[in-house]
């Protein structure tokens, strides 16, 4: 969830060279066909301060939003394979090494795909722990845990905007790494 909030965050940092200069305000224009998109610096808080989406911000949303079904298909393949722990764990790595990728300045489709293979990898992850934990615990301790598990997830859910909306106008490195110490944890 946190990673579809941020994305639209980084791109438009990239679009105005905040995040990386060579490919700011100047790329974006040639990209729009010399359309004024920026009414002024970004993160004031005025209306006329905010960027507006390009169709292309659009269309990447909507391909990174879609991430999770084919990552469910693979899920399902990947488990009877190297099974549940494996497939567990190398989701989390490699969702990891996506997010650890968007760090260093790359093109506007290699981030879209990053994007959409962390947000895909992920949601696999997280529907692997519920085949692996209900083979793995009996069920009087697994409801306990599970319903442990779905409060902390929900205060997970309640903080994620604040990390996703507030923390990347900080630092954009940071959040991702502290995204990516999450799937590592």
């Amino acid at each position: 969830y946190g990673i579809v909030l941020m994305q639209p965050d980084i791109l438009a940092a990239e679009r105005i060279g905040e995040r990386c200069p060579s490919y700011g305000l100047d790329a974006a224009l040639s990209r729009a066909g010399g359309q004024e998109m920026m009414m002024g610096a970004r993160g004031r808080g005025r209306e006329e301060d905010c960027l507006q989406l390009t169709p292309d911000d659009y269309v990447a949303s909507l391909i990174t939003a879609c991430g999770e079904l084919p990552a469910l298909v693979l899920l399902l393949f990947a488990i009877d394979r190297i099974g549940r722990r494996g497939t567990f764990g190398y989701s989390m790595a490699v969702s990891t090494a996506a997010l650890l990728l968007l760090i260093p300045c790359s093109s506007y489709a290699s981030e879209t795909a990053l994007i959409w293979g962390a947000r895909g990898l992920t949601t696999a992850a997280y529907q692997c722990i519920y085949v692996y934990a209900i083979e793995l615990y009996p069920s009087a301790v697994r409801t306990t845990a599970f319903g442990f598990c779905m409060m902390a997830s929900r205060v997970g859910l309640a903080v994620t905007p604040l990390c996703a909306q507030v923390l990347v106008h900080q630092s954009i490195p940071s959040t991702l790494l502290g995204y990516a110490a999450a799937c590592l944890a």
